[in-house]
């Protein structure tokens, strides 16, 4: 004998299951919403360009997704500084899509070595979403494009006005055809720069050993001191014109202190004194042999070993206002097979004579 199955017994187990399937279609509709929330930003925090070369703009992309159902706008992009740039505020992103951004950074006033970190900060807003900040920081590491020295180091003795040194400019990056286009200029005057070999490679690497080498002279150049001399430019990795400077110092193998003096009336009328001092470079023994020249039979001179005295014994006649002197100081030095003439440079000064 079959049984019957009670109506409202199937009704109960229908409602049961609709309301089942209403539950789970609830929950994997809401469920995609949250997970496209959670996707909306950029793809990565940190994005690094690369390798670049001093004075170039790094440049490349950022991504930002929008996995949202509305566009997203961005209403403000701060940068932390003025070497970082973009121009994409404003921009819209469309809904479910990924936006690639263009970001540059400029490596002016770098090192090679560096790793320049700047962070860029970013505000989107959307209808119906609230405004959320975002934040993504962009690297570049500077590398050495060419390998030079910055500064030329020359000794030259205070007698002479003309010196020379050698420059090698090493190509680290460049490509050759590029390498043979860096110019190299003097920036003073009195200075002169001649190319002594052409292009070079090792065999091992044609790219990354080749060298050209040049021969720095001055003309007209006497005290020592350090300057700017030599301009090298060329186009670096990202064809953009770079500028280095190579600096020069000029350094005496031995000088005298003070190196100029002034001789007045009243003091040659009391024979006054003056103390010299010579000193050598790299802290050489020097003695002073003699002190000679044309004004020489003025003074009495008295030496004790790198020490010099000069006392005035006579009078300047004649009627000037002001008359260079002419003396030279020649001393010895211990790492030298040559003797050094040093010039010592000294003016005599008279009263006019009254009327």
């Amino acid at each position: 004998m079959s049984r019957r199955l009670n109506p409202l017994f199937v009704l109960l187990c229908l409602a049961v299951f609709v309301l089942a399937a209403a539950v789970s279609a609830f929950f994997q509709q809401s469920k995609p919403e949250t997970e496209k929330r959670e996707f909306v930003g950029f793809d990565a925090e940190a994005v690094n360009f690369g390798a670049w070369g001093i004075g170039d703009r790094a440049s490349g992309t950022i991504e930002f997704t929008n996995n949202s159902d509305v566009p997203l706008t961005f209403v403000n992009v701060v940068t932390s500084c003025g070497c970082l740039t973009q121009d994409f505020e404003g921009r819209v992103v469309l809904p479910n899509t990924t936006e690639r951004l263009a970001v540059s950074l400029d490596l002016s006033d770098t090192h090679a070595g560096d790793v320049i970190r700047k962070p860029l900060y970013v505000t989107v807003s959307g209808d119906g979403i609230p405004s959320s900040s975002h934040t993504v920081t962009i690297s570049a590491d500077v590398v050495a494009q060419l390998s030079f020295p910055k500064v030329i180091v020359l000794n030259t003795a205070q007698d002479s006005n003309d010196s020379e040194g050698l420059l090698t400019v090493r190509n680290m990056k460049l490509s050759e055809q590029r390498f043979a286009t860096v110019e190299v200029s003097p920036v003073v005057p009195g200075c002169t720069i001649t190319e002594l070999k052409n292009i070079h490679s090792s065999e091992s690497s044609k790219e990354k050993n080749s060298e050209r080498t040049f021969r720095v002279s001055f003309d007209g150049l006497s005290s020592p001191r350090r300057f700017a001399a030599v301009l090298i430019k060329y186009l670096s990795l990202n064809k953009s014109e770079v500028r280095e400077y190579v600096f020069v110092e000029m350094r005496s193998r031995a000088w005298v202190t003070p190196s100029s003096f002034v001789v007045t009336d009243a003091d040659q009328r009391i024979g006054r004194e003056y103390r010299f001092r010579v000193a050598a470079a790299n802290g050489a023994t020097v003695n002073v042999m003699q002190v000679n020249g044309d004004d020489a039979e003025l003074f009495e001179v008295r030496i004790d070993g790198h020490t010099i005295e000069l006392k005035c014994i006579q009078e300047v006649s004649g009627s000037f206002k002001i008359q260079a002197l002419s003396l030279a100081i020649t001393v010895s030095l211990e790492d030298s097979e040559s003797n050094i003439v040093i010039p010592l440079r000294g003016h005599i000064i008279k009263k006019p004579a009254a009327r």
